[in-house]
């Protein structure tokens, strides 16, 4: 059994892959950062998105033939086409448009049309007995449509749970203890898994105001959290979970010979002693170096463990999470490398500073926007993008997908933005920013349940 990954064939038993079109292999127009792909198994036919292009690729040769761009083809123009489904009884293209949700493209005529489809609705993936299905955004709804039908009906309003919305979760901690899941969303949340209710633990002093890392430590049930409210001189904040006392724990000090600068991720170590801090470039400062900075919490002491300029090893990109593995008493850091393709795991000693390549290139062209990243009691280790979650043996560097939209069943993932793992019930919980929901992940069998979303 294989899948199709851009211009590869990965064979699922063996991970083996296979380049079945490229500038080498068969003719035509290149991909130019191609991005939705859909197969004619019985054609040997694939047909993939590419900018504001649609091609057919001859899985035979590797030919490469446009089929829908300014000049071939008729109908509405092509923006971004991206979720290709290859409806065969109608012989069409059915995938997501920029400007015109759901489209079609008739594969003997070339001819474009728009679906009726919800305004900005977005295709989520494809269902049982032909169904696929879009993301309405006006009524926070998912509604399905039928291939060779043009037409869409409303099957869940993306409306669950109580309490405040949800925008955006960059972090995700889970706490046994109380039972509740906190995240951030430019502020602290919690969501009470028991009661279904979102909350705001924002009141209190200091107040925050932009605030995009945090980590739970265990012994008191109070977050560790970053507050970047001025750019260049974040402070890092304990925030307690049962009233609103809050204090600072360091902050920015033109005296100290290490500061924060633009931190995006934190973790704590199995002590809950020291907070290690991925200090790097993200939108808000593009142009900043990449440190790996140790906080000991109680006396607020910032110390620089890591960064390319004054420690060895391999270097860091433009790294996005960073995790503490207790076996080895190190951290971890995942980033996509300079090429943008696979996904690097770069170890870093915390004694040296020493950073070494764990695992790189990891399911190339298949592991893009990598977010996020924890450890699982068996010390396995689980990286996440947008729509999928994948588990990594770090002493094999072998993968295998946990959870997408085609593996487990429940509501399609939209854009997943952070996780956190939940031991005792063998699952994980994710932010969903698209849907503005929290998923709960089976870990064994990859089935999702959405536990509260919409606004």
């Amino acid at each position: 059994m294989s899948i199709l990954s851009g211009e590869d064939q990965i064979n699922l038993l063996t991970g083996s892959r296979t380049t079945l079109s490229s500038g080498a292999i068969g003719t035509g127009p290149l991909f130019e950062r191609p991005t939705g792909l859909a197969v004619n198994s019985d054609n040997n036919l694939a047909y993939v998105s590419s900018n504001s292009t649609m091609l057919e690729v001859d899985l035979l040769t590797g030919n490469r033939t446009i089929i829908g761009d300014d000049e071939v083809g008729t109908g509405i123009a092509l923006v971004s086409p991206d979720h290709l489904f290859f409806d065969d009884k109608n012989n069409r293209l059915i995938f997501s448009n920029a400007n015109e949700g759901i489209a079609t493209l008739n594969l003997t005529s070339k001819a474009r049309v728009a679906l009726p489809t919800p305004s900005q609705g977005t295709s989520l993936g494809l269902g049982d007995n032909a169904n696929f299905y879009v993301f309405n955004f006006n009524n926070n709804s998912i509604d399905r449509g039928v291939l060779g039908e043009d037409a869409f009906e409303s099957v869940i309003v993306i409306k669950t749970g109580q309490g405040l919305p949800i925008n955006n979760g960059y972090s995700t901690v889970y706490s046994s203890k109380s039972k509740t899941l906190f995240f951030n969303s430019y502020g602290v949340y919690s969501f009470d898994l028991l009661e279904r209710i979102v909350k705001n633990l924002n009141t209190g002093i200091p107040d925050i105001d932009n605030q995009i890392g945090l980590a739970l430590n265990t012994d008191d049930n109070s977050l560790v959290v970053i507050n970047n409210s001025e750019i260049n001189k974040p402070e890092l904040l304990l925030v307690s979970t049962e009233d609103t006392k809050r204090e600072v724990i360091t902050e920015y000090n033109v005296a100290d010979d290490v500061n924060l600068i633009n931190p995006i991720d934190v973790v704590l170590n199995d002590k809950n002693t020291f907070a290690y801090i991925l200090d790097a470039p993200n939108y808000q400062n593009n142009d900043a170096e990449v440190n790996i900075v140790q906080v000991e919490l109680a006396t607020g002491i910032k110390t620089l463990i890591s960064n390319n300029a004054t420690h060895p090893g391999v270097d860091f990109n433009k790294p996005n999470s960073i995790s503490f593995q207790s076996n080895s008493n190190s951290l971890l850091v995942i980033q996509n490398p300079a090429d943008e393709t696979g996904v690097d795991i770069i170890k870093i000693n915390i004694t040296t500073g020493e950073r070494s390549l764990l695992v790189n290139d990891i399911d190339d062209k298949v592991m893009s926007a990598v977010n996020d990243s924890l450890f699982l009691e068996d010390g396995s280790f689980v990286i996440m993008g947008w729509r999928f979650i994948y588990k990594v043996n770090l002493a094999t560097g072998k993968s295998n997908l946990l959870s997408s939209n085609e593996l487990g069943d429940g509501v399609p993932y939209a854009q997943l933005s952070s996780i956190s793992y939940d031991s005792i019930n063998n699952r994980i919980y994710a932010v969903d920013t698209e849907l503005k929901g929290i998923f709960a992940t089976d870990i064994s069998t990859g089935s999702r349940s959405l536990l509260v979303s919409g606004n």
